[in-house]
């Protein structure tokens, strides 16, 4: 659904506006205290190569994506070292989100990981 800005009218003031209904009707947002970690890890040789962390990073950006559509969080980085490869991500509800990941990773480039995990 697309809502357009009233002319005049500051994007952050539309936004505060369009949100009102939705906290008129008891939602709100949820704090970053409340979201779960989740982390997908696969194994790598010492610290990695290059190609790895073109992997780790295309992995970021398809669970920004992934995590974002399905309105479950978002990625927040990753690691690489001592023969591991990690990318966290946070969530608002760790079972449904590992159900999705490991799903969205099914048949992909990214399908040899070897744990998806809450921490």
């Amino acid at each position: 659904m697309n809502h357009e800005i009233p002319h005049g009218q500051l994007e952050e003031d539309a936004i505060k506006t369009l949100l009102q209904g939705a906290r008129s009707r008891g939602y709100d947002e949820i704090v970053d205290d409340d979201h779960a970690m989740i982390v997908i890890s696969y194994p790598v040789e010492g610290m990695g190569t290059t190609k790895d962390l073109d992997k780790r990073h295309s992995l970021e950006d398809r669970m920004n994506e992934t995590l974002g559509w399905t309105g479950l969080g978002h990625c927040d980085g990753g690691s690489t070292g001592s023969d591991s490869m990690e990318v966290c991500c946070y969530v608002v509800d760790s079972e449904i989100a590992k159900r999705i990941i490991a799903n969205d990773l099914k048949g992909t480039a990214f399908s040899d990981y070897s744990r998806i995990e809450e921490e």
